[in-house]
């Protein structure tokens, strides 16, 4: 294993589990649980694998199962990981373009694919593919919304400013979905810049990107340390999916005048996104969107939304309480919960008889597709697992 594996994203997880402070304990029957749980998630995974090296046909999927399966990496399966990744590696090579995006193999997504892909590439980090993830980058970089923009340049006064699309058609005004995506890419890979002529240019997609970041976020443009978000108005803190859209199939916004209404998936992303941005926990906008989560606590659903994206949501909750360092939550109403307990019961009691995961409630966002939702599960329960094993 390479000595820069310190910042990338096996590292990420699993190397600042010293930075918790006052750690609840967890029982090693819950440990033992979680460890059976994440064996029968990777043999299922592995049975998975097409002979091509796919896994659901889609390299934006190969690449998040390969994620799930190095970050598991189990002695019983010794040998045959590495097998399996070095097949899925070579699936997702064949589909870098010449612009440096990943396809899908219907040309679909190559936003969402080209971050999962390069953040696949640089977990291996294998030299020969050093290129093939610059390319990767500059992509990404490339599809931010700014002055320069080829096609379409916006000013800072633009609420989509800063703001990362899917990168194909005429897909061009961004969600935040898109751009946690891309920037989570770019934060493990940050190293490929640095110290280079590209350094600037990776500085100044942060920049803009908080400023998108404030587009989506539901705080006012003067909040202080002072401030308090208003959980009976729309001004609460969270993060929206859109400026201008709500994305909720059944919730109405009439209450809020067609605000965009805050909920669990986004404001996670934005959360996690803030942190990878360098923005300190105690900002304004990192606790307001804390005490969002405080507020509307649950991984029994996606907070206000209810089944659809619920393992989009348990996978990014994870990774976004990684990142704010801290092991519980205190609720609004002053209980304290552990959320890596949590995290572990939640996916172990979803899990099927055959090792996988899937929504069997709400299938939009691919949720019936078990290789995502088992890949997203078993990043989710590594993370949870690793915070809890080294208290």
């Amino acid at each position: 294993m390479s000595t820069r594996m310190s910042i990338s994203l096996f590292s990420m997880f699993l190397s600042f589990a010293v930075s918790f402070n006052a750690l609840a304990e967890v029982s090693e029957d819950l440990l033992e649980q979680a460890e059976k749980s994440i064996a029968e998630g990777v043999e299922y995974l592995l049975a998975q694998q097409a002979d091509n090296g796919a896994w659901g046909r889609e390299p934006a999927i190969t690449a998040l199962a390969m994620q799930a399966l190095y970050q598991n990496q189990m002695e019983e399966f010794e040998g045959e990981i590495d097998q399996a990744l070095e097949k899925g590696r070579e699936f997702i090579l064949e589909h870098q373009q010449p612009s440096g995006a990943f396809f899908g193999v219907a040309g679909e997504y190559p936003n969402y694919t080209t971050s999962m892909a390069l953040v696949a590439l640089d977990m291996l980090d294998r030299p020969e593919d050093e290129e093939a993830m610059r390319q990767a980058r500059n992509f990404l970089q490339e599809l931010q919304l700014r002055e320069e923009h080829d096609e379409h340049p916006r000013e800072p006064d633009s609420p989509f400013y800063g703001g990362i699309g899917y990168g194909s058609g005429g897909a061009t005004v961004p969600d935040l979905s898109n751009p946690q995506f891309a920037l989570e890419a770019l934060y493990l890979t940050d190293h490929l810049d640095r110290d280079t002529a590209e350094a600037e240019e990776s500085r100044a997609t942060w920049r803009r990107a908080e400023i998108y970041l404030r587009s989506v976020q539901h705080i006012p443009e003067d909040a202080d340390d002072d401030w308090q978000p208003d959980p009976d108005s729309v001004i609460d803190g969270g993060f929206v999916y859109r400026p201008d859209q709500c994305r909720i199939r059944e919730a109405t916004t009439d209450e809020f005048e067609g605000e965009p209404i805050s909920y669990g998936a986004t404001t996670v992303g934005g959360l996690k996104s803030l942190l990878y941005a360098g923005v300190e926990r105690d900002d304004p906008r990192v606790r307001a969107a804390v005490n969002w989560l405080k507020q509307n606590y649950t991984l029994d659903e996606n907070p206000v939304i209810g089944p659809e994206a619920h393992y989009y949501y348990l996978w990014t909750f994870a990774k976004a309480m990684r990142a704010y360092g801290r092991g519980t939550l205190e609720l609004a109403d002053g209980e304290e919960r552990d959320w890596r307990e949590d995290l572990m019961n939640k996916l172990i009691e979803l899990q099927r008889q055959d090792g996988s995961w899937i929504n069997e409630e709400a299938a939009r966002y691919m949720e019936s597709v078990p290789e995502l939702t088992t890949s997203y599960s078993l990043i989710g329960m590594r993370v949870a697992l690793s915070d809890a094993s080294a208290q």
